[in-house]
C-alpha cells in the first residue's frame, strides 16, 4: 500500500489531524488477479504525485492512499497464464491461491486470507471521502460452458463504466449533499475522459456494437445508462445505497464517513502492448477526476471552544460529505 504525501518536516504528524483538514482519497487496485490495468493506472498517479510539480499541488488539498496491488497471488497465477494464453481472460486468475474472492472478507477479521484486510485497516486509518474501487472485465464477448450466459457482463459496451453510489434513505429517496458529490464526479469523469481521443473512439465504438446485437432488441436484458452529450456520453450506472452495517461496500456500511465508493470497470481482460496503455489511461483519468472534485471541494472545517473545570479545550472537525 502507498500513503502518497508531502514531505514531513515535523517530528510529529497525526494521521487524524491530516484526514480532518483535508479529504482523502482511497484507490484500491486489482481485487481481480486477472484485472490488469489498474495497477498500472496506480502506481502511474503514485510516481506522478511523487515527481511531478502540477500533480504534488494535490498533495496540499487531498490526502491520498492507493492500494496498487491488493490480489498478488491472482496476478501471479494469471500471469503465468497469460504466458501461455495472452488473448484469453484467465478468469482463473481473478481469486487468490484458494479460489476466493478476497473483497468477500473485508471486515472478517479472523478470515484466513489477510490480504483481505489491507483494505480495511487502511480505510480504518483514513477514512477516506471517496473510494475508487478498479475492476476490469473481458475485452470480448464470452460465456462459460454449463454456466450460463449473463448479458450484463458478458458483453462489452465500452472500454470503460463506472457504478456511481449515492446515500440515500431506506426508501431509496437520494440524500441531497451525497448526491451532489456523485453528480460532480459524474461529470468530471466525462470531461476528463474526453481529453482522450483514441479512448473515446473507443467508446463510441462499442457503444454502437452494444446497441446493434444487443440493447437495440432487449433493452431489459441489455440495460445501459449514457452520460453527456451526444458523441462524449459515457456508460455510468447509478446505485442508491442505503445502510447496512454488514455490507462489504464502504459506502452502504458507513455511508456518513465515505460518501461514495465508486467501481470501474476497464476491460482489460486480457490486455496487451498498446492496448494495455489505452485501458490503464482510462483508468488514470477517472482516478484524476475524483481527485479533481476533491480538490476544489470545500472541506467544511469548523472549530469549537468549550469550558471544562477550568479547563479550555478546542475542538477540531470536517462536516461530511464535502461540498463539491
Amino acid at each position: 500500500m502507498a500513503d502518497v504525501m508531502l514531505p514531513i518536516s515535523s517530528e510529529l504528524w497525526s494521521q487524524a489531524k491530516a484526514s480532518t483538514f483535508k479529504p482523502t482519497y482511497m484507490i484500491i487496485c486489482r481485487q481481480h488477479g486477472n484485472e490488469y490495468s489498474s495497477t498500472n493506472a496506480g502506481l502511474r498517479l503514485i510516481e506522478k504525485m511523487t515527481k511531478d510539480p502540477v500533480f504534488r499541488e494535490y498533495l496540499k488539498r487531498v490526502n491520498v492512499t492507493v492500494v496498487p496491488f491488493e490480489n498478488v497471488d491472482g496476478g501471479e497465477f494469471s500471469y503465468q497464464l497469460q504466458l501461455l494464453q495472452p488473448d484469453f481472460i484467465n478468469h482463473a486468475g481473478r481469486y487468490n491461491s484458494m479460489g476466493t474472492d478476497i473483497g468477500r472478507y473485508g471486515f472478517v477479521f479472523d478470515t484466513p486470507y489477510r490480504a483481505a484486510l489491507v483494505r480495511t485497516k487502511m480505510w480504518q486509518a483514513w477514512l477516506p471521502d471517496v473510494l475508487n474501487n478498479d475492476h476490469g472485465f473481458p475485452q470480448h464477448e464470452y460465456n462459460l460452458p454449463y454456466g450460463s450466459f449473463t448479458p450484463q457482463y458478458y458483453i462489452p459496451r465500452g472500454i470503460i463504466y463506472g457504478y456511481l453510489n449515492y446515500m440515500a434513505t431506506p426508501s431509496r429517496d437520494p440524500i441531497p449533499e451525497g448526491l451532489a458529490v456523485s453528480m460532480a464526479i459524474r461529470d468530471e469523469i466525462v470531461a476528463q475522459l474526453n481529453t482522450q481521443p483514441d479512448i473515446m473512439a473507443n467508446i463510441q465504438d462499442w457503444k454502437d456494437r452494444y446497441y446493434k446485437f444487443a440493447n437495440q432488441w432487449d433493452p431489459d436484458l441489455y440495460p445501459v445508462t449514457y452520460y453527456g452529450p451526444p458523441g462524449e456520453d459515457i456508460v455510468l450506472y447509478w446505485s442508491a445505497s442505503r445502510v447496512n452495517p454488514f455490507s462489504n461496500n464502504f459506502t452502504r456500511g458507513y455511508p456518513w464517513i465515505t460518501t461514495m465508493m465508486f467501481t470501474t470497470e476497464v476491460a482489460d481482460e486480457t490486455a496487451q502492448g498498446a492496448y494495455m496503455d489505452m485501458a490503464a489511461r482510462a483508468h488514470f483519468y477517472e482516478d484524476l477526476a475524483q481527485l479533481n472534485v476533491l480538490r476544489d471541494a470545500n472541506p467544511n472545517i469548523g472549530f469549537m471552544a468549550s469550558e471544562v473545570s477550568g479547563m479550555l479545550y478546542l475542538r477540531i472537525f470536517r462536516t461530511r460529505p464535502v461540498a463539491p
